[in-house]
C-alpha cells in the first residue's frame, strides 16, 4: 500500500512542478487558510479522500488513481535505493 508520506510527495512535488501553491490549494479545497494544507503534507492529519479527489482535480490529473498511481511509482523508486 502506498504510504502517506509519498503522497505528500507527489502532491507536493506537482504543485512545485506547476508552480502552484499550497495557499491555491487550500482555496481551492475551500479551507480557511494555507495551514490545513500544511498540516496534511506534514502528517499531522489525514486527508479526506473528497479531499484528495479535489487535489488531483486541482492538480490536473486525471483522477485520484492517477495521483496514487504517482505515489506507487515514487515509492518503488525508493525502494530500489
Amino acid at each position: 500500500m502506498t504510504s502517506r508520506e509519498d503522497i505528500n510527495a507527489v502532491i507536493r512535488g506537482e504543485l512545485a512542478a506547476q508552480r502552484l501553491s499550497q495557499t491555491d490549494l487550500a482555496s481551492y479545497l475551500g479551507f480557511e487558510n494555507r495551514r490545513s494544507v500544511v498540516a496534511r503534507l506534514a502528517g499531522e492529519c489525514d486527508w479526506k479522500v473528497s479531499e484528495l479527489e479535489k487535489t488531483a482535480e486541482f492538480l490536473h490529473l486525471v483522477n485520484v488513481s492517477q495521483l496514487f498511481a504517482l505515489a506507487a511509482e515514487r515509492e518503488k523508486r525508493a525502494n530500489k535505493r
